[in-house]
């Protein structure tokens, strides 16, 4: 059985989701915002075992704290190209949109790219994509 944890995070109050097994604790990071302290933390407090981080799309808000998460667990990006373009620029963005500097490392990646499946298996549960 899945279970799920919501973290609203940010200046722009993006909700993160850890989707885990209830049995394993393997997990999905889905749309990691600017925290990757407060994910990590609870991460450990849930003793979970993430397995990757995934984005709904490459908006900024929903992408800050993925590359200082995948650091931290060594997980693979799971993003459609066809956000790449947004994810190669997320400093930019970011900057613009929060009208303040912000120094983040751009997304250079993508492990998986969600354009081309149809569901991610976590354990035994099958995710059905949609694509919008």
């Amino acid at each position: 059985m899945l279970k799920y944890k919501i973290l609203i995070l940010g200046e722009l109050a993006t909700n993160t989701y850890l989707l885990y097994s209830q049995d394993s604790k393997n997990c999905f990071i889905i749309d990691p915002a600017d925290d990757s302290t407060t994910i990590s933390d609870q991460i450990l407090t849930l003793k979970l075992n993430p397995k990757a981080i995934v984005l709904t799309h490459g908006h900024f808000d929903h992408a800050l704290a993925a590359l200082e998460l995948q650091l931290i667990f060594k997980i693979p990006l799971c993003c459609s190209s066809l956000d790449f373009f947004l994810l190669k620029n997320l400093s930019k963005t970011a900057t613009y949109w929060l009208g303040r500097q912000i120094k983040i490392p751009n997304i250079k990646k993508i492990d998986k790219d969600l354009n081309k499946i149809k569901s991610l298996k976590l354990n035994g549960d099958n995710i059905k994509l949609i694509k919008t």
